[in-house]
């Protein structure tokens, strides 16, 4: 599953979900293309750059 647009941020609803996701246990990726890492995870510039 990805998350477009996931942030560090706690207030953003991109982070708030992001975390939840992971927490809940399901594999999450990062896609930002502002960002290198989310939650200590990697983030990637877009879908098509998703493992």
């Amino acid at each position: 599953m990805a998350v477009v647009g996931a942030t560090d941020s706690p207030d953003k609803y991109g982070g708030i979900i992001y975390r939840d996701l992971k927490r809940r246990g399901f594999r999450v990726f990062a896609v930002n293309p502002g960002r290198e890492t989310v939650d200590g995870d990697p983030a990637y510039a877009g879908l098509a750059d998703l493992p």
